[in-house]
């Protein structure tokens, strides 16, 4: 439900950065623009390491500024 979400947003013209933190989040972190875990465990960021990782509320909002969501 939730990659379908994304996929909504995109197909009307949103660009779409998601944050998850656990398997039931990768797919969304795929169709999204640009995808983080945040605090994830180790398991999951060693079997997706196309993701970056936040282990803070301060390392989440530099993903989002870098990937264009706004300024950190």
């Amino acid at each position: 439900q939730k990659r379908h979400a994304v996929s909504a947003l995109k197909g009307i013209g949103f660009r779409v950065l998601a944050g998850g933190d656990s398997y039931n989040d990768v797919s969304m972190l795929k169709e999204a623009d640009a995808g983080f875990f945040f605090c994830p465990p180790d398991s999951i960021v060693q079997e997706f390491p196309q993701f970056p990782v936040a282990r803070s509320y301060a390392e989440f909002q530099e993903h989002i500024g870098r990937a264009g969501g706004f300024p950190s």
